[in-house]
């Protein structure tokens, strides 16, 4: 959403469905959230890296990729003490659930939520 007018559509769109409440924007580009953050900056923004292992940057919200918590186990620790939200990016979480949650992620990105929230469910038993 580089281009205004196409980040003002994605926002008419979410206030007609009474979405924007609900919504959180993540890219790989942060040029493309900044499009959004500037025709409504309330909707929370963020970026997916696949190399920065240090949660650095203005992003609201940090999607690392899955390796990265491995390779810095303290980053999820060091972004909530700058008041970040962690979601890494994991198509296929469930192999990892419990070491997540021992880090305390804020949520996750995956390829098939209902058997990620399945997973989460079984290991919160």
């Amino acid at each position: 959403f580089a281009n205004p007018v196409d980040a003002q559509i994605l926002v008419d769109l979410l206030d007609a469905y009474d979405m924007v409440q609900r919504t959180a924007i993540v890219s790989f580009h942060p040029a493309y959230v900044a499009g959004v953050e500037a025709v409504r900056a309330e909707i929370p923004t963020g970026n997916i890296t696949l190399w920065n292992p240090l949660p650095t940057g203005k992003a609201q919200l940090l999607g690392p990729v899955w390796p990265l918590l491995y390779a810095n186990p303290w980053y999820v620790q060091w972004a909530h003490r700058l008041d970040k939200v962690v979601c890494p990016l994991d198509p296929t979480p469930e192999p990892r659930l419990d070491y997540y949650l021992q880090l305390g992620v804020d949520a996750l990105l995956t390829n098939d939520p209902v058997t990620t929230l399945d997973a989460i469910k079984q290991v919160n038993l």
